[in-house]
């Protein structure tokens, strides 16, 4: 009998070049919003599927190459699954908080989404890179989430010190 892949798994691979579109769309409303367009809606088009594939994401099964003889434990689980995802998750968060802000709404819609996303983002990343001080060695993924989550846990703290 044969399986089915599940249709996550087909869509994963469609995930890096529909974060490379966002991000140019982000970088042409951010060149709008420079030279004094309009430019909400292209900020909209952006950050929203952005912040999908960010969720979509932790939902990809780590690819762990585990050589040794014994069986992984909990400090595997956690550095190579349970914080990516929460990783991820929070970037998700964070980028929908990041829009909320830009997009001028009340500060109440905004500042819990990016306190808890940036919140749980540098708890995730501090969790991930004591793992790896400790001796489990980093993936590929795990440099690049921490290359996407790097700016914005920057401007999460950035904004978030400017109105707390």
């Amino acid at each position: 009998m044969e399986t089915q892949p599940r249709p996550l798994f087909q869509i994963v691979k469609f995930l890096p070049w529909i974060e490379t579109l966002a991000l140019l769309l982000l970088m042409a409303s951010g060149i709008m919003m420079l030279l004094g367009s309009p430019y909400q809606q292209f900020l909209m088009i952006a950050m929203s599927p952005l912040e999908m594939v960010f969720f979509m994401y932790a939902y990809v099964p780590p690819q762990v190459d585990v050589t040794s003889e014994r069986q992984p434990g909990f400090k595997e689980l956690l550095a190579y699954s349970i914080a990516p995802k929460v990783l991820w998750i929070s970037m998700s968060v964070t980028t929908i908080g990041l829009l909320f802000y830009a997009l001028g709404f009340p500060k109440m819609n905004w500042q819990q989404m990016l306190l808890i996303g940036t919140s749980s983002m540098g708890l995730s990343i501090l969790i991930q890179m004591g793992m790896f001080v400790a001796g489990l060695p980093p993936t590929k993924a795990f440099w690049r989430s921490l290359l996407r989550a790097s700016p914005l846990f920057v401007v999460g703290v950035y904004i978030l010190s400017k109105v707390l």
